[in-house]
């Protein structure tokens, strides 16, 4: 552990002072080059015993300069300041050779004012806190550090922190009246400032005031303008698409009229030619129409006579209808006809017979047509599927059914193609 010899920074390990930058070995360097010299060691050594002479005499010059410091003395000659020996002193002066102002130094010392040498470079923390007489302090051009608090509670003390100071701790001037008047500057550069911005708020205020009158009268004088002009331009509107409108009207009239023409002999094309092939087709009836009738009139005679076959089957399921619903009847019925021949019976026996057998014979007799009906039915179904064939007549009824179509077809194209005519001709006449 070393302290440096520029600024008094204690240095715990390495060559490099964490505070200045300095290089603490610097000058040992230079003198070891200097006593490699082979032939100046001689006069090195009488050098040598004249400037330990000289360093005595200003060590003791020092040492009473430093008289009324607790101080450390560093290998390059330069001091740090630890404490203060005289406490009533009020006012003191730091010799030139301190680099440095330890932490606590004069802290709550009673001194009105001091003067610092150049060449000091660190003030430590808190090393004048407490000072309640400090009145004047001046700050040397070399300060490169000022610790924490170093003057807080200096409550005579007016000072700022010098430019030179690289490195400026918390809370320096604390306390101080420095820092109540800067406060009370700030506070009334603060007050000038607000009034100045009230001001400059309400002329401000002013003028917009003035600027949004202003603006509504521009704004409404250009609303105004805008309102006529919009007017006139939608009456030109207007005017022009009424010119349009009509322009565009003669000219669809126009070309209806000049479609409607085509149309008009288009359709006069489109009749004669459906004309010529209704003409083709009636001919081609009228050709088929004896074959047909003959031919119609052999096919119904011969559907009567398969119609006439077909009657008992078509009548037989109602026969079988009729009889399924009246056999239960007729059961009942012959089994109170038996009643009498069952006198000898007793009671009991004939409740039996007449409570069971009856409805039971009439459930399996209702079994037995229906078994009959189906077989019945099945053929009959398959006897009434069977069709009247007659392919001659069925060729020529197709043939003329598609042309009896095919006129019909053409009539109907005929009358709604002479309809379209018509309105085509009123339209090229101006008449729609």
């Amino acid at each position: 552990m070393v302290r440096c010899r520029f600024c008094g920074t204690v240095v715990e390990e390495g060559e490099i002072c964490p505070e200045c930058g300095r290089n603490l070995t610097e000058e040992d360097g230079a003198a070891s080059a200097e006593a490699s010299d082979f032939f100046g060691a001689l006069a090195a050594e009488a050098d040598a015993l004249v400037a330990e002479e000289e360093k005595k005499r200003a060590r003791e010059e020092k040492e009473k300069e430093l008289g009324a410091f607790e101080y450390e003395e560093h290998l390059d000659g330069t001091y740090t300041v630890t404490g203060l020996r005289d406490k009533t002193a009020l006012k003191l002066s730091v010799p030139a050779g301190v680099v440095s102002v330890g932490e606590k130094a004069l802290e709550g010392a009673g001194v009105m004012e001091i003067s610092l040498p150049e060449g000091l470079m660190n003030i430590g923390a808190g090393a004048f806190r407490n000072c309640k007489n400090l009145m004047s302090v001046n700050f040397p051009s070399s300060l490169l550090l000022i610790g924490d608090e170093a003057f807080a509670g200096c409550e005579l003390l007016d000072a700022e922190c010098p430019f030179s100071v690289k490195r400026a701790g918390k809370d320096i001037f604390k306390g101080t009246a420095g820092e109540r008047r800067r406060a009370a500057e700030a506070r009334r550069a603060e007050e000038e400032a607000r009034n100045r911005a009230e001001e400059a708020r309400r002329k401000a205020e002013v003028e917009r005031k003035a600027a949004e009158e202003a603006q509504k009268r521009a704004a409404e004088e250009a609303r105004r303008r805008e309102e006529e002009a919009r007017r006139r331009a939608e009456e030109e509107n207007k005017a022009r698409q009424a010119r349009q409108e009509e322009e565009r009207r003669r000219a669809e009239r126009a070309r209806r009229q000049r479609e409607a023409e085509q149309t008009v002999e288009q359709k006069a094309a489109l009749i004669s030619a459906k004309g010529v092939e209704l003409k083709k087709v009636k001919e081609e009836l009228s050709a088929l129409e004896p074959e047909y009738l003959r031919l119609k009139a052999a096919y119904e005679d011969k559907c009567k006579a398969h119609e006439k076959k077909l009657k008992p089957f078509k009548d037989l399921p109602d026969w079988l209808t009729a009889l399924f619903f009246l056999l239960p009847a007729i059961v009942f019925a012959l089994c109170f006809a038996l009643t009498p021949v069952l006198d000898s019976w007793p009671k009991a026996g004939k409740i039996v017979f007449l409570v069971l057998l009856t409805p039971v014979s009439g459930v399996v007799g209702m079994f037995v047509l229906g078994a009959l009906w189906g077989i019945v039915s099945g053929i009959a179904e398959s006897i009434l599927k069977d069709k009247v064939e007659m392919p001659e007549f069925d060729a020529i009824d197709a043939e003329y059914g598609s042309k009896k179509r095919r006129e019909e077809e053409l009539t109907e194209e005929i009358a709604a193609l002479r309809k379209e005519s018509d309105e085509a001709r009123k339209i090229a006449r101006g008449e729609k």
